[in-house]
């Protein structure tokens, strides 16, 4: 299966090289595929929530969930964690659509720093801040916040 699916990525690849001539095309491309990524991670949070759960992944032969973590989505523990606590936390837990729209939007390198935050105002605040910063810049903000 990773074979194959290194094939299908080496095609796009070609076609994208042939495709794609300036800059702003690049960038454009790199946008939209960024997004992509992003909205896939979401998704296997998802999954991943509901087979953690759910002990689904027992019913696949897998010992623990790490291990169909890593064999299905080749993602380690710490990774299939935070995808699963975000979701839990902003999808599940969080029926605001204005916050789930801005969590998709800043991703889940930053959301993960911001799953915790259990005010609303404050939570929508700190994702418009997060779209302006960088993750590291974002942490060491939080930081602060808490030593407050």
């Amino acid at each position: 299966m990773k074979i194959e699916r290194k094939y299908q990525v080496d095609q796009i690849a070609t076609v994208l090289n042939d495709s794609l001539r300036t800059f702003r095309d690049i960038q454009e491309h790199a946008d939209k595929l960024s997004q992509i990524t992003n909205d896939i991670n979401f998704v296997i949070g998802s999954m991943i929530y509901l087979f953690h759960e759910n002990d689904y992944y027992k019913y696949l032969g897998y010992s623990t969930f790490e291990e169909f973590a890593r064999n299905n989505f080749e993602i380690n523990r710490r990774t299939a964690y935070y995808l699963k606590d975000i979701y839990e936390k902003i999808f599940i837990d969080n029926k605001s659509k204005n916050i789930q729209e801005g969590i998709k939007r800043i991703g889940w390198t930053k959301a993960r720093e911001l799953v915790n935050i259990k005010d609303m105002k404050e939570l929508k605040k700190w994702i418009h801040k997060a779209e302006e910063i960088s993750v590291k810049e974002l942490k060491m903000q939080l930081k602060r916040r808490k030593h407050k």
